[in-house]
């Protein structure tokens, strides 16, 4: 057998990959949208950012893992392919992994069913391999070389992110120690704007400054020799008794541990509360603790600040929905002729109305209608104002006589461009589905960006998956949308719909897309209206996760008269 243990547990790697304040941490957006749109790109089951320790795999974000692989977000090396890949600092691209002869015996493939495997090394300018980008599936999978590009070009993104948060880590770790050598010495400035003041171990006052005696309301003298905890911390924010005990300020003074409080309050003189944030910083000497040195700020406009950011959100808050609204105008049934329409949306919970998804239907010259269904990244006001740029350009994009796939491409790099030019949120992009259909030829057109397939209900029985491609549009400029034409037969049905629906979970067990067909094709094959049918997907998506659906949720129903 091959040694893989001296890559694993070399010493410069390991500290290269402590540096990066990854390992154990809470997942991320800025990591779990790259997991997530390799998803939806390769059509993987399973997405890793996998950390090898000489130990273990820690998987800083993932899509589809089960359970309780997913909650515990490592596994030991013996269940890791990743681990292979760290040691040669080369991609690894497996099509079955029971017929490799490196990896048959690992008991990934036993315990958790890991059949295909493409792995791309996370290496940094250092030459420190950390880790591995991967996708996985639960079948035998010949990887195409398009997938395993599109792999290359997500991971390198990642190894982007995370060399820039080691940046950052270490600009934050520098900024932190100058923060630290500048308390030190303000409390040596009693001309300091800070308050400052000093303590024995028992709590006594042993110098205050003129600032923090003007912000206190107390002389110098007044406060000498007196116990601060008394004098202006013997009460909570809520004017219930605090304790010195409970005091961080106290237990500084005594155990010589340093504390930093950002949001209390210190009782002035007249009685009036005073907002503070403070740090407590122990007074030593040869490893005695003497007491403490104080220095406190007067955040009063910080936190009226605060107040007004709050009702700034609200305000926000109040015009996405009356956006969202206006974008989510409800389509009339018999609008179209020769068409039956219907629409249907839902946030993940009520509370919280704003959301990305959209749907819009409207006419084109000829006879001929469009139907859109899409979910831009994030929600509030940033979602509602990209969904509604997105809908009216399709609209414009679309009445100049655009075909879908044209028309996405252009919407594709108008996003873009304004990403670039208004500094947007990076993980601002959207993925929707086009349709256009004449209603008359029964001709449709399909094209999509990175969304579910479009469904389409036979009326003589069976369906047929459109198989149109593309990246969700607002990612990455000029890239090509490949269209699906297809005839629909009177009494035919296309769903539309966003991922919320196949989403919809219980326990690990996704719903899925075959759960998604199995709902419409029971709703299509009754007698029920066709919102009826709509709101009977929706109920039947609800039914399966438990009455909470963890994603918005959007379709469209159209059925050729």
């Amino acid at each position: 057998m091959t040694d893989f243990t001296q890559p694993l547990t070399d010493p410069e790697r390991l500290s290269a990959l402590d540096d990066t304040d990854l390992l154990d941490s809470a997942p991320e957006p800025a990591f779990d949208r790259f997991t997530r749109l390799a998803g939806k790109l390769l059509h993987a089951p399973v997405v890793l950012v996998s950390l090898v320790t000489k130990n273990r795999q820690f998987f800083k974000s993932s899509v589809g893992l089960p359970h309780p692989v997913a909650s515990v977000r490592e596994t030991p090396l013996s269940h890791s392919f990743c681990q292979h890949v760290v040691q040669s600092g080369q991609p690894l691209i497996v099509a079955d992994a029971r017929e490799d002869p490196q990896l048959c015996e690992n008991l990934a493939v036993a315990d958790l069913n890991v059949r295909a495997y493409a792995g791309i090394p996370l290496t940094t300018a250092d030459g420190h391999t950390l880790g591995s980008f991967c996708a996985i599936d639960m079948q035998p999978r010949a990887w195409t070389p398009e997938e395993v590009a599109t792999l290359e070009t997500l991971a390198d993104a990642v190894l982007t992110e995370i060399e820039l948060r080691v940046a950052a880590t270490r600009a934050e770790r520098q900024a932190q120690e100058a923060e630290r050598e500048r308390r030190e010495k303000a409390a040596l400035l009693e001309s300091t704007a800070e308050g400052i003041y000093g303590m024995d171990r028992d709590g006594r006052c042993t110098f205050i400054n003129p600032a923090a005696a003007r912000m206190l309301g107390y002389p110098p003298a007044e406060a000498l020799g007196r116990d601060m905890h008394q004098l202006i911390h013997r009460h909570r924010p809520d004017g219930s008794a605090y304790p010195a005990s409970d005091c961080p300020i106290s237990r500084a003074a005594r155990s010589g541990l340093a504390c930093r409080v950002e949001d209390d309050v210190f009782w002035r003189r007249d009685g009036v509360a005073l907002p503070v944030d403070y740090c407590s910083s122990p007074l030593m000497d040869d490893g005695v603790t003497l007491g403490a040195v104080v220095a406190f700020s007067d955040i009063t406009e910080r936190k009226r600040a605060e107040a007004a950011v709050r009702a700034s959100w609200e305000r926000d808050r109040r015009v996405a929905e009356t956006l969202q609204r206006a974008i989510l105008q409800d389509v009339v049934e018999d609008r179209f002729a020769g068409l039956s329409v219907a629409g249907c949306y839902q946030p993940a919970w009520q509370e919280a109305r704003i959301g990305g998804d959209f749907f819009d239907a409207f006419a084109l010259d000829g006879g001929k209608v469009a139907f859109v269904v899409g979910d831009a990244s994030g929600k509030g006001l940033g979602a509602a104002v990209r969904t509604a740029e997105a809908k009216f350009a399709l609209r414009a994009f679309l009445r100049e006589g655009a075909a879908p796939d044209a028309a996405l491409a252009r919407l594709n790099n108008l996003l873009c461009a304004a990403q670039r030019l208004e500094a947007r949120d990076e993980d601002a992009f959207i993925v929707l589905t086009l349709a256009v259909v004449d209603a008359a030829t029964g001709q449709a057109i399909f094209s999509t960006a990175g969304a579910e397939p479009p469904l389409i209900l036979r009326a003589h029985g069976g369906h047929d998956i459109v198989q149109a491609k593309g990246i969700p549009v607002g990612f990455l400029a000029d890239q090509p949308y490949t269209p699906q034409a297809l005839r629909l037969d009177r009494g035919d049905l296309v769903l539309l719909a966003t991922d919320g629906i196949t989403e919809a979970r219980r326990g690990s067990e996704f719903l899925g897309y075959d759960g998604m067909a199995e709902l419409a094709g029971r709703a299509a094959a009754s007698s029920a209206s066709l919102p009826e049918a709509a709101r009977a997907i929706f109920d039947g998506a609800h039914a399966f996760a438990g009455g909470v659906l963890h994603d918005d949720a959007c379709l469209l129903l159209i059925r050729r008269a």
